[in-house]
């Protein structure tokens, strides 16, 4: 069962992120098409795929995190053009039965990727 996990912290505040909206697309013959629109939960988390079905889940998938509309949510004083808006993550899947969970530690001006 393939499976990809995002954790979405903000490590300003040291705090998962939730209630922020990712869009995510995958390619199918060089196209992207809309996969789902999914929110991030109270521990940051949000499941980009879940293959418990008989679908194949391999494949380039992209997922954007709508991180600009949090970080105004909370305060954050930022620049009229926000150097960290939305943040478009892409992945390739090709084992069926690979497990990936990533950390994707925010600030309003910088983002790294964690393999966990």
């Amino acid at each position: 069962m393939a499976e990809l996990v995002l954790y979405l912290v903000d490590v300003t505040r040291g705090q998962p992120i939730d209630n922020v909206e990712v869009d995510v697309q995958k390619t199918v013959d060089g196209v992207w098409h809309p996969v789902n629109q999914l929110v991030s939960d109270e521990k940051g988390k949000v499941t980009i795929i879940r293959n418990d079905q008989t679908d194949d889940p391999s494949g380039y998938y992209e997922a954007t995190v709508a991180l600009g509309s949090y970080f105004l949510q909370k305060g954050y004083v930022l620049p009229t053009l926000k150097f960290v808006d939305l943040l478009p993550i892409r992945f390739g899947i090709s084992d069926i039965n690979q497990i990936s969970r990533v950390i994707v530690s925010v600030t309003p001006f910088g983002y790294s990727l964690t393999m966990a």
